[in-house]
């Protein structure tokens, strides 16, 4: 069973929980070999971890040269995250064989590096680089090595540049000696977690009568500085013979997510997501999604709940070890249909998963990132806490967020309180509650920022109506009195919208939210520190304005100011000046192409819905056809190099109107020549004719 094959699942998928359960074995030092052996494969196949060890142990007292057995207890011990004991018997057994146990050195130099012991672990790990050859999951082990490397040369350079954060482990009154996880934050003062309250290994015997203990959601209050205990979650969530936890809330807060998990018709045990609603005060009675969000066979769990940039539509996240995963367990998203009322079919989210696993998902909508654990990229230990910015199938590249949050052990269950300068995770580093050994066993840890920076942007959204202005008005607007601002009509219901620009440039902006004017044509919008951003401003009968902002200089919170004008779109067209050709000629001259850069292309990048006619003219010199030819290709001198930078040719239309529709007269009334009537008339002018459909379609294609 693959949530089974390593023990940090036991607190997150609450699949394989007999491991803290233990169930002892009578008699164990009467028992012969090959009972000690059965009983010991038996427990090691249903997760009963620390039974598996004892049987074992026995066994190679009686059998020390069975080294496969000897193998299978070590596997153990790194299930109960007994990372030292497991590199010391990883090390025996690969000592004893390496040939047949190569992959004995692997788990061996990823224990020693969860302890912390990286260069050395790195020579393990180019060590078993070289030796195992051949195998079916060569590959598999080749990448997980690679990563395990990395992580090793990474790990010094996190560690010397610390966040600036302070990590707190909270009260032994939410710790106890089994798992606790889930924390999520309620208020600023009270926090939602899961836990199995007990302070010792429990022994139930196979046909006990007595009702074993479960998880269940509880609830802790902050006094002062300290986070205490308040008893179990009032709902109808908990239940006296279910597993339960990993609880998450919609956006709107009308909605919780969380897992129970029970023994399915296989007789696995296999969790699903169930859901709540808030009605009239109360929570009703919880739900289980339907298929395809839960599968029969396999597990669906750590439910976290997003919304569509563009449709605003819920998008749930959930973990998974079904089939199309990429790794063992994979970040999945099912996006709701409200018309319909029914959730569409999951699917993986894309590069977010590797060959790794994927897990503990917190969905932050208000920077529209995805905050998760992996051991698929290079960490500091096992599981580290990554980041990453998108949404469903589209993610950025995911970030270690870094020492002291990240350990040489696991950590996991990051999740950002109300006021965002705080927050929680999970971890096994030792310092914990322990149960059987240091790292067993997990505990929940607050984390304060100390130098947290919040960055705004805030102005006013103004109505200009010569688009030739618009450049000298802004500078008015940021410079000017409140008196110059008075001049300009204010537009309400403009959408101020706020997207993540790739460092590389090779990826399009990321939307990560938006915000709508007022009466007085205000509005206000976060941003995060240390990031690139681009704001767009639109309306509905308006050309849109954007502005690139950069938060990366900030070391003090503070407000950036932008007070930006827009155009209403005429219904006439609009002249592009200084786009100059050559005598009789249709190419673009150096000067025309970075007019067009500043005038129409920026218009089009700014506007992706709209469709134009680009529109060149001349004066009368030259027959009527000629200078309709003329025109003609000097439209299309535009238009060509406009697609060159990258606008779809669907969104332009090259138009040659030669000295049919002069501006001014080209002669004057005695028929001398108008030099400054026939420059008027030899111009390029730009008009929105159309908008095309479905254009967040493709600039949000997955």
């Amino acid at each position: 069973m693959i949530a089974c094959k390593h023990l940090r699942f036991l607190p997150l998928f609450l699949i394989c929980w007999t491991a803290s359960l233990a169930q002892p074995v009578d008699n164990m030092q009467k028992l012969k070999p090959a009972a000690l052996k059965k009983y010991g494969l038996g427990a090691a196949r249903i997760g009963d971890t620390y039974s598996a060890i004892d049987l074992f142990s026995r066994y190679l007292e009686l059998k020390p040269e069975d080294m496969k057995i000897a193998y299978e207890r070590a596997l153990q011990y790194r299930k109960a995250r007994d990372y030292e004991t497991a590199q010391s018997e990883f090390k025996k057994v690969y000592e004893a064989d390496p040939e047949k146990y190569t992959k004995a050195l692997f788990y061996q130099a990823q224990m020693m590096k969860m302890n912390g012991e990286y260069e050395e672990s790195k020579k393990l790990f180019e060590k078993f680089q070289k030796e195992y050859r051949g195998a079916k999951d060569e590959k598999l082990y080749r990448n997980l090595t690679k990563n395990e490397i990395q992580g090793c040369k990474d790990a010094p350079d996190l560690i010397n540049k610390p966040l600036d954060i302070l990590i707190y482990h909270l009260d032994t009154s939410i710790n106890k000696a089994h798992v606790e996880f889930s924390p999520v934050s309620l208020t600023e003062s009270r926090m939602l977690y899961a836990s199995l309250k007990s302070d010792q290994v429990n022994f139930y015997p196979g046909d006990s009568t007595h009702q074993m203990p479960v998880r269940k959601f509880y609830t802790a209050e902050k006094e002062g500085d300290d986070w205490k205990s308040k008893g179990e979650y009032e709902g109808p969530f908990n239940l006296e013979n279910v597993q339960t936890g990993n609880g998450a809330f919609s956006p709107d807060g009308q909605a919780f997510f969380f897992t129970r998990c029970e023994k399915n018709e296989y007789d696995r045990v296999t969790c699903s997501i169930y859901r709540s609603e808030l009605k009239d005060g109360s929570w009703s009675e919880p739900e289980k999604l339907p298929k395809p969000i839960n599968h029969p066979k396999y597990t669906s769990t750590q439910p976290t709940v997003g919304s569509d940039s563009k449709s605003g539509s819920d998008i749930l996240y959930f973990v998974s070890d079904r089939p199309g995963g990429k790794g063992g367990l994979d970040i999945w998203y099912a996006v709701y249909n409200a018309k319909r009322k029914e959730w569409q079919s999951p699917k993986r989210a894309g590069r977010l998963n590797t060959e790794g696993d994927e897990m503990t998902p917190s969905y932050d909508i208000e920077t529209r990132t995805m905050y998760f654990s992996s051991d698929g990229y290079p960490s500091l230990g096992g599981l580290d806490i990554f980041k990453v910015p998108g949404e469903k199938s589209r993610w950025k590249k995911a970030e270690n967020m870094g020492y002291p949050l990240n350990s040489s052990a696991d950590d996991l269950y990051y999740t950002i309180s109300k006021d965002r300068s705080e927050g929680f995770f999970v971890s096994n580093r030792p310092g914990g509650v322990a149960l059987k050994n240091p790292t067993c066993c997990d505990d929940i840890y607050s984390l304060k920022w100390t130098k947290y920076i919040r960055v705004a942007l805030a102005g006013k959204v103004f109505q200009v109506d010569d688009s030739s202005k618009v450049e000298s008005i802004e500078q008015i607007l940021q410079k000017g009195s409140n008196a110059d601002q008075e001049k300009f009509k204010p537009v309400e219901r403009a959408v101020v919208s706020l997207f993540l620009l790739d460092p590389s440039g090779e990826e399009e902006p990321m939307f990560i939210k938006s915000d709508t004017t007022d009466a007085n044509g205000d509005y206000s919008i976060t941003m995060e520190q240390g990031q690139d951003y681009r704001v767009t401003i639109s309306k509905d009968e308006y050309l849109s304005r954007s502005n690139n902002f950069s938060t990366k200089s900030f070391t003090k919170s503070d407000t950036l100011k932008w007070n930006a004008p827009i155009v209403a779109i005429p219904p006439e067209p609009i002249i592009i000046r200084n786009i100059y050709y050559h005598f009789d000629k249709s190419n673009l001259t150096d000067s025309a192409m970075m007019t067009i850069d500043t005038t129409i292309y920026r218009i089009m990048t700014e506007n992706p819905e709209i469709v134009a006619e680009i529109s060149s003219h001349t004066d009368s010199r030259g027959t009527d056809t000629y200078n309709e030819k003329l025109s003609q290709k000097r439209a299309e001198s535009v238009v060509k190099y406009l697609i060159s930078k990258g606008i779809a040719s669907e969104r332009l239309k090259a138009k040659g109107y030669g000295e049919s529709k002069p501006l001014a007269p080209n002669e004057n009334p005695d028929g001398s020549d108008n030099p400054e009537g026939r420059a008027k008339n030899r111009r390029t002018e730009f008009k929105v004719i159309g908008r095309i459909k479905n254009v967040s379609d493709v600039n949000y294609k997955e």
